[in-house]
């Protein structure tokens, strides 16, 4: 195993890509000190080449890789505006199609796996064209987002699954994620554990598991628990508001505390939550 220490703040951000070595490689505050990453606005480079749509930016960003705990840090303040970057907070992210397929799969014999993402303080990560209620161009608008911690996988193959994914012990807060949700497992994601997280103060949904957004990838096989998500309210996120002809007037509130949208076998126990739109939400979105 690897250990990566550090202490003291930062600015720019922390990139995990294409490491495909199953031995343990460890990010964490170096004993006795705090490490903090203050990362103001997304930059060009800090979008994988690899990522889906080209837009998504991670503060800690783990792309197409095995073998990684994150562990101990504090994110906070990273932010974009508009359909052109998603700022994360802390992103784990798989891509499998044709042409794009992972270090994992290409350098290795099995699927990327093994990535904890555990007791990290992730705040104010935010897209501020959901805050911004005089653009006609961000109401109502799908492409509009942000996430505090999100791991998405989106392949082609069984074998490019995203495996062994642990999201623990983490607070995630204060973000304004637009049409996106705070803390999210989407896709290609298979044997998963989200447990003693705590979520609050958000303007979209608390915690997600995700299917068939992108073909048949669904989050599967996963365990909700143990969590705690309060003050999860749509009322003011113009990408979900109605355009009045001079203002993004808002919608009902319509966001749960931990939703599941298309996941299979995902077991949701022990959770509390409280103050949000919808509680617990069990759908599927796509058709």
């Amino acid at each position: 195993p690897e250990v990566f220490c550090l202490a003291g703040t930062f600015t720019r951000p922390i990139h995990v890509w294409g490491k495909y070595t199953s031995s343990l490689l460890t990010i964490a505050p170096e004993p006795g000190h705090a490490a903090a990453l203050k990362l103001g606005a997304v930059q060009p480079g800090d979008v994988s080449p690899t990522d889906f749509d080209a837009s998504t930016a991670g503060g800690v960003s783990i792309a197409d890789s095995r073998g990684v705990e994150v562990e101990g840090l504090t994110v906070s303040g990273y932010h974009a505006t508009g359909e052109t970057y998603t700022p994360t907070g802390i992103l784990v992210e798989v891509r499998g199609d044709a042409g794009h397929e992972s270090a994992c799969f290409i350098h290795g014999d099995d699927a990327c796996s093994d990535v904890y993402i555990v007791d990290d303080t992730v705040t104010d990560i935010v897209n501020t064209a959901d805050e911004n209620p005089h653009v006609k161009h961000y109401c109502n608008d799908s492409n509009v987002g942000a996430y505090g911690i999100a791991a998405l996988s989106y392949g082609h193959d069984d074998a490019q699954a995203l495996q062994h994914l642990v999201i623990e012990g983490d607070t995630v807060d204060h973000t304004r994620t637009g049409q996106s949700e705070t803390v999210t497992v989407n896709g290609d994601i298979s044997d998963f554990l989200e447990a003693g997280d705590t979520v609050y103060d958000t303007d979209n949904i608390g915690m997600d598991a995700t299917g068939w957004e992108q073909g048949t990838d669904q989050a599967r096989h996963g365990r909700i628990t143990d969590n705690t998500v309060a003050n999860v309210d749509t009322w003011g996120n113009a990408s979900y508001g109605h355009w009045t002809g001079t203002t993004c007037a808002n919608l009902p509130e319509n966001a749960a505390g931990i939703y599941d949208d298309g996941g299979s076998y995902v077991w949701i126990d022990h959770n509390t939550v409280w103050n949000s739109d919808q509680g617990i939400d069990l759908d599927v979105e796509t058709p």
